[in-house]
């Protein structure tokens, strides 16, 4: 499971747990779609209709796989997910990674992070300067999670 943040382009977020299939089908459609409003209604739809257990813990903040946030409204997708697989399952569909990266690039700004704490420290900065907030459990969710990410020997990170 991942952390999926969608801003429309008319501006509203969605604030989203959901699973890498999911995610990748969406990414997929996006590429092939010039109305990126179309997949992003599906892709929220379904989220909506999920119950209220999961949609607990979501939020704009790092879980167990990352975090990804679509910014539909200024083509920009930040990228944190671990083993860097966002890039693997773009356009399925083709056999060369390489095009399928090109691909994305022409239609976003792909910001992809490292899956370590300077990494998701760096994607948090970015995500506040581009105008993201924050809520107070989104914050203690970030240090939570730095504090205990697996993938750097458990160092916590003091006002990250």
């Amino acid at each position: 499971m991942l952390a999926v943040v969608v801003k429309e382009t008319n501006g509203k977020e969605h604030r989203m747990i959901r699973g890498k299939g999911n995610f990748y089908y969406f990414i997929t459609n996006l590429m092939l779609c010039k109305d990126y409003d179309v997949p992003a209604k599906e892709f929220i739809d379904l989220w909506d209709s999920i119950g209220p257990i999961t949609k607990d813990l979501a939020g704009l903040h790092p879980i167990m796989e990352g975090l990804v946030v679509v910014d539909l409204k200024e083509r920009v997708i930040y990228s944190n997910i671990k083993n860097e697989e966002l890039h693997i399952f773009l356009l399925p569909i083709k056999s060369d990674i390489k095009s399928d990266m090109e691909e994305l690039a022409k239609r976003f700004d792909c910001r992809i992070y490292s899956y370590n704490i300077a990494g998701f420290i760096e994607m948090k900065e970015d995500l506040e300067k581009s105008g993201f907030k924050f809520t107070d459990k989104e914050e203690e969710s970030w240090d939570d999670f730095l504090v205990h990410f697996e993938g750097n020997n458990h160092i916590k990170v003091e006002n990250a």
